[in-house]
């Protein structure tokens, strides 16, 4: 009885420990403003949203892409808030790993999320975690 009890308990740990419960977000709702070189509003322009937490998703390779946005008429784009789950595992050796890479400096470390335009338009803009979220993106041709 006592051995099944102690195998359940292992069991139910290392359950909590790597299933991911913990919602985080990586970069919160956004929505902006594509302007023109003369501040009009540019509409129907193609955005593709790209997003990474470096921190707790470095076992990927990739980073996370939303494709085809489109502008308002009036230049607006709304993006959603992009969350991951991450587990207790995760939480630790992601606190574990900036530490040891703190001393690197090309290391990538928290959220990052850029934009980027499509059809032969140019537009450059990114967030990153504890900076204001930009609200106008100037495009160029």
């Amino acid at each position: 009885m006592r051995k099944s009890i102690r195998n359940l308990s292992i069991i139910i740990f290392l359950v909590v420990l790597v299933l991911p419960f913990f919602p985080v977000v990586v970069v919160p709702e956004w929505k902006v403003q594509l302007v023109d070189s003369e501040g009009h509003p540019a509409p129907n322009v193609k955005v593709d949203q790209i997003w990474k937490e470096y921190s707790l998703e470095f076992w990927r390779s990739g980073e996370n892409v939303e494709h085809d946005f489109l502008s308002d008429a009036d230049g607006f784009i709304t993006f959603p808030e992009r969350s991951i789950r991450v587990s207790v595992f995760q939480l630790a050796v992601s606190k574990l790993r900036s530490l040891a890479l703190s001393i690197n400096p090309h290391a990538s470390f928290g959220s990052h999320a850029y934009l980027q335009c499509r059809e032969k338009r140019i537009c450059n803009v990114s967030y990153n975690d504890g900076v204001e979220i930009p609200q106008h993106v100037l495009v160029g041709d």
